[in-house]
């Protein structure tokens, strides 16, 4: 029995972290455009469907790109100036263990990615999901609970009013399935560290008793082609020098590696990643917005990731029983400021009254404990 079909008899905890999530989106867009390039090729055998699906989603795409030119725009709403060079969308990874994508559920990990119109250059943005914010309902708690009181759409809505953004589109992913397109591609190649293989071993086996399934220790450092459950336990290794930092680290690795091993691969092998993906993301790219994705993903190139609040504009306190140990953005006014430099090169950004309102908000529902 495969780790697929034993997954969907059993429930599990969820096993995978915020990158994890970044590299389905990396690896679901990779997929796309892999295949809309090759499609002249997948006209015979299993792969026809997949021309065909491509096939169809080109007419639509032109369909729609034709619908919106006769769309009335007069009740757009203004957007920030800095932006409109830029493709906004944010990654959200639901602490989901039975395939609930909507609302009700905390998003464990919320990835904005943006991406300049002209170099292809791509910025990611992680916003800690304990982050104290106004979350769309003017109740100000951790950043997460948004997806749960109003699932994509309350989240979006205060990302956008928070951090002064005009993101309309998301991706949200479920837990599953990165073993899987590891294993898929024939692994990746990683250089194991002598630090790493007793936290990497005891990872896999937490994972396989969760899965069901055995595990191979890994005995030796150096460079080695991890399989997909090495791979994911590599991801998740946090307790050697450089704590955190160095995981993230880890997971750029293996993120590159994957979108690099799925490039490389054959058609069948491409097809059996699809599969992999689909049942765990839900997105509201409509055709037009994924084929343009599609179609660009050749220049597209990693320029620098960061996390919000920024490391300099930072505090952690417990702001008692109802709201917990939160990160605390000080101020919401300077974060703001420092996250336009960094994903728009926006010098001197003013923030909107809205963004003052609610950094005025955050300081002094927080005040008393930072001092």
């Amino acid at each position: 029995m495969s780790r697929r079909d034993r997954y969907n008899r059993r429930r599990r905890r969820p096993i995978v972290g915020l990158m994890v999530r970044l590299i389905f989106l990396g690896v679901l867009i990779c997929v796309a455009y892999t295949v809309y390039q090759n499609r002249e090729n997948y006209q015979n055998g299993p792969l026809k469907t997949v021309s065909q699906t491509v096939e169809k989603i080109v007419q639509i795409a032109e369909k729609n790109d034709a619908d919106k030119k006769n769309q009335d725009t007069s009740n757009q709403t203004a957007v920030p100036e800095d932006t409109k060079n830029y493709t906004n969308l944010v990654l959200f990874g639901v602490d989901s263990t039975e395939g609930n994508l909507g609302e009700k559920t905390r998003t464990d990990s919320i990835i904005i990615m943006s991406i300049n119109k002209h170099s292809g250059q791509i910025r990611l943005v992680s916003v800690y999901r304990d982050t104290y914010l106004n979350t769309g309902n003017d109740k100000y708690t951790k950043c997460n609970a948004a997806y749960a009181y109003g699932g994509a759409d309350q989240a979006i809505t205060m990302l956008d009013s928070n951090l002064d953004l005009n993101i309309s589109d998301y991706v949200t992913i479920g837990f599953g399935g990165l073993a899987d397109v590891i294993d898929d591609i024939g692994g990746i190649t990683i250089n194991v560290e002598e630090d790493e293989i007793s936290h990497l071993n005891n990872y896999q086996s937490t994972m396989a008793k969760e899965l069901g399934e055995n595990y191979t220790p890994v005995t030796q450092t150096g460079e080695q082609t991890l399989n997909g459950l090495q791979a994911t336990a590599y991801c998740r290794i946090r307790y050697t020098a450089g704590n955190d930092f160095k995981r993230a680290e880890r997971q750029r690795t293996v993120l590159t590696e994957t979108i690099s091993g799925i490039r490389k691969s054959s058609p069948m092998q491409i097809l059996k990643v699809a599969q992999d993906l689909t049942r765990w993301t839900h997105t509201s790219l409509g055709a037009s917005e994924l084929l343009r994705l599609m179609t660009g993903f050749g220049k597209y190139r990693m320029a620098d990731t960061g996390g919000f609040p920024f490391t300099d504009a930072i505090a952690t306190a417990n702001l008692g029983k109802s709201k917990g140990d939160c990160v605390i953005p000080v101020t919401l006014e300077k974060n703001v400021k420092e996250l336009h430099s960094f994903l728009f090169g926006t010098a001197d950004y003013q923030v909107s009254d809205t963004v003052a309102q609610y950094s005025a908000q955050i300081q002094k529902d927080t005040a008393a404990y930072l001092k």
